[in-house]
């Protein structure tokens, strides 16, 4: 599937120069205002926050898919999830060996899983050692759905930025609008309870191919188009992520 070289690695990246001023200016209000805000969803996705005040994050997994899960568990958490929206979880789901890091990711696509976002694109990363779920990788863009917006994307963000402010994240375990690359931002990154991480990531690349962007026929200098995306990551273990790597002192 074309997405996957998109979210292959453990930690991601994402944003065009125009919407990281927008969300530098929502992302410092909403931070700002953390303090004051709590959204209570509780069991409904990847978070849920311990009842008793101060609230902790915690992060789990994602929906019905948890950390650790054996392939057989997450087949049948995706089944839970989405069947639905998508059909026979059999035949929805594409299976990616990542050749490099040695793992197996199930992938899914599911239609309106966000309003007005067009398609998402679920990898569920395998483990090399354990061959248990080790991260969950939400992925939207112009490469799933062409018509989507840089606005549209932009309201995606800001929203999933209000509730993970809501979740408890202590601040100093919590990351915000950073340029990480060029026209890649950190919108938000933020750590639970027991080191697992949720990151969200904007990136927005330009396409230079002629044929991407061809030249308007009155000869003026054709408009500079943007490959979007969005990636959302859980993260079960991101000091110690289960791949392969090339022993100490091996070679």
């Amino acid at each position: 599937m074309s997405m996957v070289s998109d979210w292959f690695g453990t930690q991601g990246p994402a944003r065009s120069r125009r919407l990281s001023l927008v969300a530098a200016v929502i992302v410092g209000v909403v931070i700002a205002a953390g303090a004051l805000v709590y959204v209570n969803t509780s069991g409904t996705g990847a978070m849920r926050t311990q009842s008793a005040a101060p609230s902790r994050a915690v992060i789990d997994g994602f929906r019905s898919a948890h950390f650790g899960m054996n392939e057989g568990a997450v087949r049948a958490a995706i089944a839970t999830d989405f069947s639905a929206k998508i059909g026979p979880a059999a035949d929805a789901i594409k299976v990616i060996e990542n050749k490099v890091e040695r793992t197996r990711i199930l992938v899914v696509r599911v239609p309106d899983l966000f309003p007005d976002a067009g398609m998402t694109e679920i990898g569920y990363v395998l483990g090399y050692k354990t061959k248990a779920l080790m991260q969950i990788n939400l992925l939207w863009g112009t490469p799933l759905s062409p018509g989507v917006t840089s606005e549209q994307l932009a309201v995606i963000a800001t929203n999933l930025q209000r509730y993970f402010v809501g979740q408890g994240f202590a601040a100093r375990d919590v990351k915000a609008n950073i340029k990480i690359a060029k026209g890649a931002m950190l919108v938000f990154q933020g750590y639970d309870v027991n080191g697992r991480l949720v990151q969200l990531v904007r990136r927005a690349e330009a396409m230079t191919s002629p044929s991407a962007t061809p030249a308007p026929a009155d000869g003026a200098k054709p408009e500079t188009r943007y490959r979007q995306t969005l990636q959302l990551s859980y993260i079960g273990d991101p000091k110690a992520p289960d791949t392969f790597q090339i022993g100490k002192g091996a070679f």
